[in-house]
């Protein structure tokens, strides 16, 4: 176990130098997983694979701050996360008002609307939110 914590630790610093199979065999051992873990953040595969390689760009660019205190795959996975967010946030920034309009509540907080709402309707916007907001809007709705 060790001599392949070696052999990875020798792999990274060859690719941070620049030796393009090193960054190959990186790349290859886990773009898979990144893809997946793009895939929880976006639904189409092509733009999955788009920040995925987006990602893997900064990864190869920074490659020398790696301070091998942790996993790489976890050091990986933080970028593909991040780039993931940050395509969200430029595509759909959420908009926040500083000022409430007191005169009118959200029909949530009127209790006469409950028997309104239609569910069908209600589940379909919860599952076009991306996964990260389906849970927080779960955790908040219960």
């Amino acid at each position: 176990m060790i001599q392949l914590y070696t052999n990875e630790k020798k792999l990274i610093e060859k690719a941070a130098a620049g030796d393009r199979k090193a960054q190959k065999h990186l790349y290859d051992k886990h773009a898979s997983r990144m893809l997946s873990v793009c895939r929880q953040y976006v639904s189409p595969v092509e733009l999955a694979e788009e920040l995925m390689l987006n990602g893997f760009f900064k990864v190869f660019t920074k490659l020398d701050s790696f301070s091998h205190q942790g996993s790489f795959e976890g050091w990986v996975r933080r970028i593909m996360v991040r780039e993931c967010i940050d395509y969200l946030r430029k595509k759909d920034p959420f908009k926040y008002s500083s000022s409430i309009d007191e005169e009118k509540e959200p029909a949530c907080m009127d209790e006469d609307t409950d028997d309104d709402i239609d569910m069908n309707v209600l589940q379909q916007a919860i599952d076009g939110l991306p996964v990260g907001y389906k849970t927080v809007f779960v955790m908040y709705a219960i």
